[in-house]
Parts: structure tokens; sequence; C-alpha cells
């Protein structure tokens, strides 16, 4: 039930508030290439982001680490859309370097628990998701390096100075 809950307000809603952007005109892609059309879908994200991590905290008394790991996302999609206003960076990279930090994180705060395979799982899938952005021309190394460098630590340092 947890994880439904979890994909519902963390995907299926956010799609489908995109997707009524695009209907309506508020986007002209799904992809949102162009950054001045970006701050509108990651601003209604980061709501629903954050009335999600208030559910859950509030409601499902989860454990210190993932509430510290909701929080963080959250505060990192608001950090992400804020820095968007000026500058594109690349959200995947961001992602999946802040999953790769979180686990980090986790490695060296709960020492007794051996991550190394989700860990080298994370890495190779964000290298492969943040090379593919490049390849595609999605974005400039700039801009994943931006994303990477910035989901990476927000995340670990989250979850190892308050997980």
């Amino acid at each position: 039930m947890f994880i439904l809950a979890t994909f519902t307000a963390t995907f299926v809603i956010p799609a489908l508030s995109i997707t009524v952007m695009k209907l309506s005109s508020r986007v002209s892609s799904l992809e949102l290439t162009h950054r001045e059309e970006r701050f509108l879908p990651f601003l209604s994200i980061t709501l629903f982001y954050a009335a999600s991590t208030y559910m859950f905290l509030e409601k499902l008394n989860i454990i210190k680490p993932l509430s510290v790991m909701m929080i963080s996302v959250t505060v990192l999609i608001l950090l992400l859309s804020l820095i968007t206003l000026k500058f594109k960076i690349s959200i995947h990279a961001a992602a999946l370097w802040g999953a790769v930090g979180f686990l980090c994180g986790l490695s060296l705060r709960f020492t007794g628990q051996d991550l190394m395979a989700p860990l080298l799982v994370s890495v190779v899938i964000a290298g492969v998701v943040s090379t593919s952005r490049l390849f595609q021309n999605f974005h400039t190394p700039k801009e994943v390096w931006w994303g990477t460098v910035t989901g990476f630590f927000f995340c670990l340092a989250s979850v190892y100075l308050f997980g």
C-alpha cells in the first residue's frame, strides 16, 4: 500500500498535471525542453511532493531516514525549480545522482548494512541516464554536471547529517 501511495503521489499525479499543462498549452512539450517553461511544472511537482511528505509523516509514522529522504526530495525539487529560473539543469541527473547520494549517506550512517550492490547498480543507472541525456542533446555537459553535483551532495548531506 505504501509503495502504491508513493507511486501515485510522486509519479502519477505529477505526470497528469504536466499532461494537463501540455493540453492547455502552458508547456509546449512533455519533455520540458525550454527552460522558461520548466518552473510552473516543477513548482506543481514540489507542491505534490510536499503534500505527500506531509501525509506520510503525519499519517504513517515512517522511520526517520525515510522521512528525511522524503523531505530532502521535496526541498531538492524546490531548489531545482529555483535554479531553473536562471539556468537549465538536468533534473534526471539530479534525481538519479541524488539516489546515489542517499545510498552513500545510508552506507556511511548505518555501517552495519551492506549497500554495496544497490549502490553500484544505482551508479551504473545514473551514469547511463546522464550519458543518454548528453547523447540525445537534451543537455550540455555543464547542465548534467550541475544536476549531478547538486543532487548527489544535497541528498548525501541530508541523510548523513539528519538521517
